[in-house]
């Protein structure tokens, strides 16, 4: 379907607003975006008549790489404005494999995965999918004999889309969290034009469509959900070199300076557990306690990746993790 809209047109957000997320200053998780998939194939036109007539038409979603995209894309910004994580974006799924159990996690979400791409230091990945789209209007101007055509007159309508986000962990391929956002935007205009030949998704007039904006106030608010209880998720990153000379025992560490650890920073040093797999459905239940091997002090940071001096401990190896220390009493 091409959307025709007026520049004109009044938007309208519906619904409360999501909350603010709280200002945030704390290490930026590195997150890793797939494309969204579609768990619906067609989307809904529902236009009401000033007679009252109503008539349902089921497009069919004929774009589904360049709408799965465009969310993604949409994701991505949404998780940046956030300021709690740094983004790598994967659209072609088979490269994005490579991404999934740094160290051979297996179960539900990387089951047959490839591991040899822990370089990437990426502690969580999130996919989502579309469940829900949808456009309702009301005309109040003319009748409606036929959908399959241009309508024009005087209408409201109601844009709703529906998403299901979730975020697993790279490690062990254990779903960390799901949730469920809708986006609504309802317009008023003058003017609508329609036709059912399949939905440009590429065309600029897309992006100001009440479908587009829809489509981005779920994302956000599926964001806000996601970051609310991911901030008491602890933040993880990989040891990508030893260094042990006798003049410096040294670890080069997978993050850099964007990732808001300053220098002096102490860090445990640990070895993940093996993920705990149901040997039946293959579901992640949960990974075998990790083995702490030491502590480290950051000396260094660079753009992409940071030096850190041994403190305490030995048998460190590039794959194993670092953490902040868990606070005293907790």
């Amino acid at each position: 379907m091409i959307l025709l809209l007026p520049a004109a047109a009044l938007l309208l957000q519906q619904g409360s607003a999501p909350a603010k997320l709280p200002d945030f200053t704390g290490p930026k998780k590195r997150a890793v975006v797939a494309s969204f998939k579609l768990a619906i194939d067609k989307w809904t036109i529902t236009a009401t008549a000033p007679s009252g007539g109503t008539t349902d038409t089921q497009v069919t979603i004929t774009q589904t790489d360049t709408l799965g995209a465009g969310v993604a894309d949409m994701l991505v910004t949404e998780l940046i404005a956030s300021k709690r994580f740094l983004v790598y974006e994967k659209k072609d799924d088979e490269d994005l494999a490579k991404a999934i159990g740094a160290r051979g996690g297996a179960g539900t979400e990387s089951q047959g995965e490839a591991p040899q791409a822990k370089a990437l230091g990426a502690q969580v990945l999130l996919k989502g999918s579309i469940t829900e789209l949808s456009f309702r209007k009301k005309l109040s101007s003319i009748a409606i004999p036929d959908l399959a055509d241009v309508v024009g007159g005087a209408a409201n309508f109601v844009a709703t889309v529906g998403i299901d986000l979730k975020v697993i962990d790279i490690e062990s391929g254990l779903i960390l969290d799901s949730v469920q956002a809708i986006g609504k935007v309802g317009a008023k205009s003058s003017t609508l034009g329609f036709k059912l030949e399949g939905i440009d998704f590429k065309q600029t007039t897309f992006e100001d469509s009440p479908i587009a904006k829809a489509m981005r106030a779920a994302v956000r608010d599926g964001v806000q959900k996601v970051c609310a209880r991911l901030d008491r998720v602890p933040w993880e990153s990989r040891v990508a070199l030893v260094s042990e000379t006798e003049e410096a025992k040294l670890l080069y560490l997978a993050f850099g300076s964007e990732s808001n650890i300053p220098v002096g920073t102490v860090l445990e040093v640990f070895r993940p557990g093996r993920p705990i797999v149901d040997p039946q459905s293959g579901e992640v239940l949960g990974q075998e306690t990790a083995k702490i091997l030491g502590k480290c002090r950051v000396q260094t940071l660079n753009p992409k990746f940071s030096i850190a001096a041994i403190l305490e401990g030995s048998d460190f190896q590039a794959g194993d993790a670092v953490r902040l220390p868990p606070k005293s009493g907790s």
